[in-house]
């Protein structure tokens, strides 16, 4: 393996473990989350609770955006009712959205935000919380849904001084900086 690809792949780990650790989780929880009892759930400061009224959501929150359309293995109300607010995101992280802006009826959202999914490609710190692409508008997003379970994950203001101040913070960018310098040092067209 080569250094490039292990200093992505360290930088993505080291991301996406700092993403999680920030984010509610019980440590008395147990098993697999969809199989859980409703006795062995998690006590509800640690799960999410879903959001029925605007009122509820301020510009620069996360959102966890679940849609109901789509087939996956756990239903929608399973992850509400039985996954921490951590397990929730890490099956479903992609669905992970920043709060723009909030009236009556409907909030906008940019639904694809800089995360760290584990992987190269979100995982700069300096981007944590950005939208992807800043010339992408915001989405329409109706609360209550029809299309979507909407939970409110915390505010942006609030995770970024959490994951600024993780112990592994320095670490995880120092491995997104070499594996940048590492990144440039490939030439962009190898000789076959």
């Amino acid at each position: 393996m080569n250094a490039s690809k292990n200093a992505r792949e360290r930088a993505g780990r080291l991301g996406f473990e700092i993403w999680l650790s920030v984010l509610p989780h019980s440590p008395d929880v147990s098993g697999v989350p969809h199989r859980r009892e409703p006795g062995s759930r998690p006590a509800d400061e640690f799960r999410l609770t879903q959001v029925t009224d605007t009122a509820a959501l301020r510009p620069r929150d996360l959102l966890l955006a679940l849609h109901r359309e789509r087939a996956y293995s756990t239903d929608n109300r399973t992850i509400m009712s039985a996954y921490t607010a951590r397990e929730a995101v890490r099956a479903r992280e992609s669905a992970v959205c920043l709060v723009t802006s909030v009236n009556a009826t409907h909030v906008m959202i940019h639904q694809g935000i800089n995360i760290p999914l584990g992987g190269w490609g979100s995982c700069d710190p300096a981007m944590f919380g950005q939208p992807w692409r800043q010339n992408i508008p915001p989405l329409r997003l109706h609360i209550p849904s029809t299309t979507r379970t909407v939970a409110r994950l915390g505010s942006l203001d609030t995770f970024l001084p959490a994951v600024h101040e993780h112990p592994d913070y320095p670490a995880w960018c120092s491995a997104y900086a070499e594996a940048e310098r590492q990144q440039n040092k490939q030439p962009a067209h190898p000789e076959r």
